[in-house]
């Protein structure tokens, strides 16, 4: 046997003797559960993105003076931390366009130099204080709500709030699709624009009407000592509602709410714009367009104009109790309608109690108020115990009551205990057509004027 041969059955006799100790090894499987990629955050190019991909998925972003830690959901217990040097801008997406989704901002102010996007995420709360400088701006859209309790101050890029009010449930749903509370101002510096639009629920139909077949609530509160304000943009609030399932009579809501010392203000020569509207299908009063309580206020610091649009879908257009609506020039324009509702009375178009409006500059104030046809108390526009002024522009007060069933009250314009006035070379044109006389009385009280009372006409 050659050396060779020798070798080769060595080596095949070493081998074998290595193969016949190895266990055999058993083939297994293992059954892989449906998984979704939890919320992903991410920082490239100071950018800090979280992208949100499960449904029901809630994330709290805490401020601290030098970093920021995510928490809730899919983030550890301890949370994963991420330090403010390392970024200047927050991105909010969902990629996986799923429901149910939360991020509520807390601790410390947020300082971003090139703004905040938030797009997707169902649910936005605003906790502790953002803020944004330069040309960045402020950008939050969402699908159900936005809560703000701090302030949020955006840059020259403006700030912008909107919120769809999907998913509401119907009685122990009567929430608000954007909320504006604890004091709390939301602002945009030099001419930046505010642009703050709730829609109570559904997919808005046209400019944030809400779908009325769907249950919903009110679209914009403005809570007492909150405010909305410019320093020298445009400030815009549009706030539309349907109506809820299984309301009680005490239920109310709005499509704008401006409670008790609550303000919009454009400051330098911005102007306002304020557009209320429910679509209403219930018998239950009080579904107003834009309501205004006590000390609340709209006003422009400059000569910017004033436009208040409110439509009702049960009530008033436009109620505002001890309110303040004030230009310092720019004209001052209301509109509103009354619900359309057989069953109800006080389908005003414009109601105004102790409410002054005032135009301290050359600017007018136009008042169009067309009422319900309700039986009672449906007034174009009625004036009780406040002061429309101005100083050289005109003041125009139209006022049609759409009453066509027996009732008492139902005038074009009544003033009660009001004030109607210009100091400077401004003039004052009153019309008024009222409604339906049949069964009807006026009896108004020795303070009022009825101008176009029940089945007239009437001018000054």
């Amino acid at each position: 046997m050659t050396l060779r041969e020798r070798t080769r059955r060595a080596l095949l006799s070493i081998l074998g003797r290595a193969n016949n100790s190895r266990a055999t090894p058993k083939l297994t499987t293992t059954q892989l559960d449906d998984r979704i990629t939890p919320a992903v955050a991410t920082v490239a190019d100071g950018v800090l993105t979280i992208d949100f991909t499960q449904a029901n998925e809630a994330v709290t972003f805490a401020t601290t003076a030098t970093q920021a830690t995510l928490k809730g959901g899919s983030f550890p217990v301890a949370g994963t931390k991420f330090q403010l040097a390392d970024f200047n801008r927050v991105v909010l997406t969902d990629s996986a366009k799923v429901a149910g989704q939360q991020i509520t901002f807390t601790g410390q102010t947020l300082t971003l130099a090139n703004g905040l996007k938030s797009t997707g995420v169902d649910s936005v709360i605003v906790n502790a204080p953002i803020v944004t400088s330069g040309d960045a701006s402020v950008d939050i859209s969402a699908p159900m709500l936005i809560s703000v309790t701090e302030n949020i101050t955006a840059g020259t890029g403006g700030l912008r709030l909107v919120a769809d009010g999907q998913g509401f449930s119907s009685k122990s749903g009567l929430a608000t699709s954007v909320t504006i509370t604890s004091q709390a101002v939301v602002s945009a510096s030099g001419n930046g624009a505010v642009f703050v639009q709730g829609t109570a629920i559904g997919t808005p139909v046209g400019l944030g009407q809400a779908d009325a077949t769907k249950t919903n609530a009110t679209a914009v509160r403005i809570a007492s000592g909150a405010s909305v304000r410019s320093s020298g943009g445009n400030v815009t609030v549009i706030g539309n509602a349907g109506t809820p399932e299984n309301l009680s009579s005490s239920d109310t809501f709005f499509g704008i709410d401006l409670q008790s010392n609550g303000k919009i203000i454009a400051g330098g020569n911005g102007s306002v714009s304020v557009t209320g509207k429910v679509v209403s299908s219930t018998s239950v009063a009080g579904q107003r367009g834009i309501t205004i309580a006590s000390q609340g206020s709209i006003r422009t610091e400059g000569l910017g104009k004033i436009s208040l649009s409110g439509t009702a879908g049960t009530g008033s257009g436009i109620s505002a109790t001890t309110g303040t609506i004030a230009s310092g020039g720019g004209d001052i324009n209301i509109l509103a309608i009354g619900a359309f509702s057989d069953e109800l009375e006080n389908n005003n178009g414009i109601e105004l109690e102790r409410t002054n409006i005032t135009n301290t500059g050359s600017g007018g104030i136009s008042l169009v108020g067309t009422s319900g046809n309700g039986k009672n108390l449906n007034i174009g526009v009625s004036i009780e115990e406040g002061t429309i002024s101005t100083v050289d522009g005109a003041i125009d007060i139209v006022g049609l009551s759409s009453a066509t069933f027996p009732g008492d009250k139902n005038h074009g314009v009544l003033i009660s205990r009001g004030q109607i006035e210009t100091t400077g070379s401004g003039k004052v044109n009153i019309v008024g057509k009222g409604g339906s006389t049949v069964g009807g009385q006026e009896n108004p009280n020795g303070a009022s004027v009825g101008i176009g009372t029940e089945g007239t006409t009437g001018s000054i």
